[in-house]
């Protein structure tokens, strides 16, 4: 067996830290960050397809292709996909010609138009693939059957595209509009570097391979390596992919991030929640390497499975991805051309799935004029979401926003009475913890979703754990943990009598029991990497959280001062003056300092907050 190669040594170094899960998790990021720069040297460099086209070129062959499906409409008037908008627009986006009304419809987008995880199975590559035992795991992930199919669509897109330019270079009046527009010398290196002499040897290879492929038909499977090859026409969907964005650093999301990045986000929700994000998706990106390497094979794709393509491929299925029904009715991940050009504002969701139609109908959410740039809402969405997964951040009062703020009760040691302290808390349901731990309470501006907490939901899952991540509503909350860590030993026996006598006229007998013990069905828990902190939502009055009444003037001031302590502390958490010398001003950087900048302002929305309340309750003690 020969040795392993470069390659293969630094997937298998990166198999090995993606599994670490002990390490602080920026050191260990750093190395995986390392790790994938020093791969990337190693592979092939990833290209583009149609890089030298125009963009007035590709945007009218993508309407082109779409108007050609019978179903596809865009009404009167039509549809202009444009790529002149500024930077903070996202530069791309589609403008109607007409004036529109709140309420028109703008365009409809048949599913015979989209790439999902059902044309996926379908493919001529990944058809026979699936359906074998050993990668049946596609079936059960499908974000990595959908990045496997766009990976597979785009490298035929490439393979279309360097016969197109052979056939350019061997005789530029063929009457192929290649020439035309390209316009490059003979002996330019055109193409991954190759001359065009490689080119044109390319193209004879391709000819070769469709006359052993007269029509699509499937490869015999071998017991033990599947077989299969890149279609020899090209892709269906090269319009669309030829307007994807061309870099990860357009498109601005988690995958594309550098470790300068993660460093500014700090100890943040979003800075360990994005780095989980990447990690995953170099785990999965080791799992399909492998695949490739023990179990099948696609021939022609040996030069495009690189992390670098990879890498491009998330970015983008991340920042355009809608679940929708498929023809057979069952609910599939999906890309859908056109529709996924079109920007974010904040507001109602006017896209739905027209059954009538088959597709995607988007609506108008209020009046353009003629000319104008057309947005819709992506929905009720947290800024930190927006920021990891689209690449943006929105500065609007009415965006859902967040921040975290870290609380603690402080050890015995230290404290006493931090066992009554935790007690209590216990008792009011706001959380469980122990002495000396701390908990990171998420404030927010609106409501915020967490798609782990509705996962346990749908599970029935009930966990009881110490310390970690809740979502969190200020002030009411926050001021009662606040009072309860500022309590003194006179205050805390009055407080326990008045804690007492809420729970007699609740008629709460279970609130001696910890959070988590309680048998509700829709008592669970928020778990983000392993620290969570039990905390109830809905289901009745007897299942909220419980504020502590007012105790007296000296322990108000006295929690007063913890609240404002542990809030300007989140606040110096956020761009230290010293980070922000020398950071590099990349278009990624620039939205984070954008997002951590509507921390700050949340962040003193609460502090302010806090202040009101607690002169509300002074006043009416």
């Amino acid at each position: 067996m020969p040795p392993p190669s470069a390659e293969q040594k630094t997937i298998s170094e990166l198999q090995t830290l993606c599994s670490d899960d002990d390490s602080p998790w920026q050191v260990n990021f750093q190395a995986i960050l390392n790790s994938l720069a020093i791969l990337e040297s190693l592979q092939p460099r990833f290209s583009l397809v149609d890089s030298s086209r125009p963009w007035s070129l590709k945007a009218t062959r993508l309407t082109k292709w779409l108007a050609s499906d019978p179903a596809f409409s865009s009404f009167s008037g039509g549809l202009d996909i444009v790529d002149d908008l500024s930077p903070d627009k996202g530069h791309r986006g589609v403008r109607k010609r007409s004036k529109v009304e709140k309420g028109d419809v703008l365009m409809r987008v048949p599913l015979t138009c989209m790439m999902t995880t059902e044309t996926a199975i379908e493919s001529h590559e990944l058809g026979p693939l699936v359906e074998q035992p050993a990668l049946s795991f596609l079936n059960q992930v499908p974000l990595i059957l959908l990045g496997l199919h766009l990976l597979i669509e785009h490298a035929k897109c490439l393979e279309a595209e360097a016969e197109e330019m052979a056939n350019a270079l061997a005789d530029p009046k063929s009457g192929d509009d290649t020439a035309a527009f390209l316009e490059i010398p003979r002996s330019a290196a055109i193409l991954d570097g190759r001359t065009s002499d490689e080119i044109l040897s390319h193209k004879a290879h391709i000819h070769a391979e469709k006359a052993k492929l007269s029509r699509p038909q499937q490869l015999p499977l071998q017991p033990t390596t599947l077989n299969s090859k890149l279609h020899p026409w090209g892709s269906r969907f090269r319009a669309f992919i030829a307007c994807l964005p061309e870099s990860t650093a357009i498109i601005k999301n988690c995958p594309s991030w550098l470790m300068a990045d993660y460093q500014l986000l700090g100890d943040s929700s979003l800075g360990q929640n994005a780095a989980r994000y990447t990690r995953d998706l170099v785990r999965g990106y080791i799992k399909v390497y492998s695949m490739f390497s023990e179990h099948c094979s696609v021939r022609g794709l040996e030069h495009h499975l690189t992390w670098a393509h990879w890498k491009w491929v998330f970015c983008v299925i991340l920042s355009r991805k809608n679940l929708m029904p498929g023809r057979s009715g069952s609910l599939h991940q999906t890309l859908c051309p056109l529709y996924d050009m079109v920007n974010h504002e904040p507001g109602e969701i006017t896209a739905f799935f027209s059954n009538e139609h088959g597709g995607i109908e988007l609506s108008a959410r209020r009046d353009f004029s003629a000319g104008d740039e057309i947005l819709m809402s992506y929905g009720d969405r947290s800024a930190s979401d927006l920021t990891m997964l689209q690449g943006f951040f929105v500065d609007d009062e009415g965006a859902v926003d967040n921040a975290t703020v870290k609380l603690s009760i402080k050890t015995v040691a230290e404290d006493p009475l931090a066992p009554i302290r935790v007690k209590m808390l216990q008792n009011l349901k706001i959380c469980a913890i122990s002495p000396g731990d701390s908990v990171k309470l998420i404030c927010s501006r609106s409501k915020v979703t967490n798609e782990a907490e509705e996962e346990r939901e749908v599970k029935g899952e009930e966990k009881d754990v110490k310390t970690g991540e809740y979502a969190l509503v200020l002030p009411n909350i926050f001021c009662t943990f606040c009072r309860i860590a500022a309590l003194d030993k006179p205050s805390l026996t009055q407080a326990l009598r008045l804690v007492q006598s809420v729970h007699t006229a609740c008629g709460d007998s279970s609130c001696t029991d910890p959070p988590g013990k309680h048998s509700h069905s829709h008592n669970h828990s928020h778990s983000h990497g392993g620290d969570a902190c039990s905390h109830s939502h809905g289901g009745g009055e007897d299942n909220q959280p419980l504020a502590l009444p007012f105790v007296n003037d000296e322990n108000e001031k006295a929690a007063v001062s913890l609240a404002e302590v542990w809030l300007k502390q989140a606040l110096e958490r956020i761009l230290p003056e010293p980070e922000l010398h020398g950071l590099a001003a990349t278009p990624q950087t620039k939205v984070l300092m954008a997002y951590l900048r509507g921390q700050q302002s949340l962040l003193r929305e609460a502090l302010l907050d806090v202040k009101g309340l607690w002169e509300r309750s002074l006043l009416n003690k």
